[in-house]
């Protein structure tokens, strides 16, 4: 009985320590995505995000739903047809309202993400409080390659 006691402590033992390195595993994660230190932040990118962002969603307000332009990658151009952009303006006008302005945050990368830089910026809409991030991913030929505008999260997800 003493043995089998033992036994089903030593299992017991053995779980409690594996869940507690897991959670220390987790809570010590480093995060995938990298500050660019803004000194290093290529300002011409940067630039060239912002006004592609503002560009795109000003389109949007003004009912205009054309297939992306050359500073989009084919990718992004074949993925984000006009009749999707519209579903995507009319989920984002419910949500947040119409965009009034940008401002950026921060440029991060990734190891996962080789060649590609994240420019995330805070936009100030018309039915929100909240600022909800807008961003835009540029690859290493200074193309856009992904375009998100969401709830505002303080780290890279």
């Amino acid at each position: 009985m003493a043995r089998e006691i033992g036994k089903h402590f030593l299992i017991a033992w053995v779980v409690a320590v594996c869940l507690l390195i897991a959670a220390v595993r987790d809570s010590t994660a480093v995060s995938m995505f990298l500050p660019i230190p803004p000194r290093q932040v290529d300002q011409a990118s940067k630039a060239k995000a912002q006004q592609a962002a503002e560009r795109l969603l000003g389109g949007w307000r003004e009912g205009k739903f054309a297939p992306l332009s050359d500073e989009f990658t084919f990718e992004m151009g074949a993925g984000f047809p006009p009749e999707d952009q519209q579903a995507a303006y009319n989920n984002l006008k419910a949500l947040f309202g119409e965009l009034r302005s940008l401002e950026f945050v921060e440029a991060v990368t990734s190891p996962t993400l080789a060649g590609h830089v994240i420019y995330r910026f805070k936009g100030k809409f018309s039915a929100t409080g909240a600022d909800p991030e807008v961003r835009v991913l540029m690859n290493n030929e200074g193309k856009i390659a992904g375009f998100w505008v969401r709830h505002w999260m303080d780290e890279v997800h």
